[in-house]
């Protein structure tokens, strides 16, 4: 590669690296996925190992690019763990703050550092041949070590001009853990807020309104890193208000026009699980419910919930309803939100009325062998996105409503629910005409969950 290539090359690692990072709140998977990230990029194995408070090191990450040998890097650190006062390796780093390379590891190097013949014999499998070492440290603190290295299979070797990305890198693993343990910690209080309020809630309606004012306090004390916990909170009181709604649905008939009151008041009820459920998942990957869904009727459902909203507003809504639409495997309150946050989304877009057109249709099979699919489309008339906006509507708590209002998660939410079931997500906007999501989901193949595979970035 030229010198321009390869830096072209370094960015494009590096932005893929910090998307990675930025996925998950969670650093055990984020730097997972980072250390394959660099497999074999920057390295034949990757491990990253964090600094416990007390001086233990332990492995939070590990890849190779042979899945065998993988296995003994986690089963080395087990067998054999590093000491902070080692002179050797990770631990010189995480002392000195230091990077280490070294472009070539003799064999009888490898000797000295093997504890015993058990240890050398693993070593000698892993047959490293030249390492970089670089440590992890975000505002002044060693949190741990990112560590490459190239074996002897592959015949690379490592040099200063690989110093700057690792450290690149390292930076920015860094803050992914720094942010990671803040957010830990922050959940961690507010499950303590959370339990206290349980037990007041035990009490009376006074102690209740007492622990709601001690958990807004800890909610706007941690702000937005307590996202997790605030929706496991919201699941104590949709449990009982579900079950108060099933009580009084057990004493009207459906004739009653009540009985249809609380049918709605129900399907809002599940629909508000839904947006707990989307929360959890965005910001720790919960688990999906698969059925066999029909698009056609769920768009229709949410148009129901939305009926009143879009009338007041003076939306008109126009259907385009292919007949040959298949049936497709999805979570059905995932997509129940993802089409009310499309409607709601549109629907603020014309505030002064419009068209809101839905349309559905089948879709070929695509390079994927994957079975026949659909296509849905989400059209309004209103205001559009700015060209120079595009590039952001995505990503999360990124918002174009003004004086605050909007959280930012609706359209980034949205897009994850469409990749979690194989489906894509594209946007069309034209300032003062409107704006067109298309959406194409992957088809029913007889059984099979399209959901809870990896899902494509």
């Amino acid at each position: 590669m030229t010198e321009p290539e390869r830096a072209a090359a370094s960015l494009r690692f590096l932005a893929e690296a910090s998307e990675k990072l930025s996925e998950s709140l969670d650093y055990d998977l984020t730097l997972s996925r980072v250390t394959r990230l660099a497999v074999p990029y920057l390295a034949d194995w990757c491990t990253v190992d964090l600094l416990e408070s007390d001086g233990r090191i332990y492995r939070v990450a590990a890849a190779h690019v042979d899945p065998i040998k993988e296995a003994l890097l986690h089963e080395t650190l087990q067998q054999f763990p590093m000491q902070l006062d080692e002179p050797r390796g990770v631990p010189i780093a995480l002392r000195t703050g230091q990077t280490l390379i070294q472009p070539d590891v003799t064999d009888e190097e490898v000797q000295t550092v093997a504890r015993d013949e058990q240890h050398l014999r693993l070593l000698r499998v892993l047959r490293p041949r030249s390492h970089l070492i670089v440590p992890l440290i975000s505002h002044g603190q060693r949190l741990g070590a990112l560590s490459l290295l190239y074996s002897a299979d592959s015949g690379r070797r490592y040099a200063d001009s690989d110093r700057a990305l690792a450290e690149d890198l390292a930076r920015r693993c860094a803050q992914a853990v720094e942010n990671a343990q803040l957010y830990r910690a922050a959940s961690e209080a507010e499950e303590r807020v959370a339990q206290r309020t349980a037990e007041l809630e035990e009490r009376n309606e006074e102690l209740r309104t007492m622990s709601q004012q001690l958990w807004q306090a800890a909610k706007l004390a941690t702000m937005g890193e307590l996202a997790a916990s605030i929706a496991h909170e919201l699941n104590n009181p949709l449990g009982t208000i579900s079950l108060r709604i099933e009580s009084l649905l057990a004493r009207t008939t459906a004739d009653d026009a009540r009985h249809r009151a609380l049918v709605i008041v129900e399907q809002e009820v599940e629909r508000m699980a839904g947006l707990v459920s989307n929360l959890l998942h965005f910001s720790r990957a919960g688990g999906p419910q698969i059925s066999t869904v029909d698009v056609r009727e769920e768009l229709e459902n949410t148009l129901e919930l939305m009926h009143y909203h879009l009338r007041n507003h003076g939306i008109e809504v126009v259907r385009a309803f292919a007949s040959d639409v298949p049936l497709i495997h999805a979570d059905r309150q995932r997509l129940r939100q993802l089409f009310l946050n499309l409607f709601t989304n549109a629907s603020d877009a014309m505030p002064e009325g419009g068209t809101l057109t839905l349309g559905v249709r089948a879709a070929g099979a695509g390079v994927t062998a994957r079975p026949a699919g659909i296509v849905v489309e989400i059209a309004d008339t209103g205001v559009g996105i700015d060209p120079a906006l595009m590039a952001r509507v995505l990503e999360p708590f990124y918002t174009t409503k003004p004086d605050g209002k909007g959280t930012g998660l609706g359209l980034a939410i949205c897009r994850r629910i469409v990749q979690e079931h194989y489906g894509t997500f594209d946007l069309d906007s034209t300032p003062r005409q409107g704006t067109t999501v298309r959406i194409t989901l992957p088809g029913s193949n007889g059984g099979e969950s399209l959901v809870g595979e990896s899902t494509r970035g």
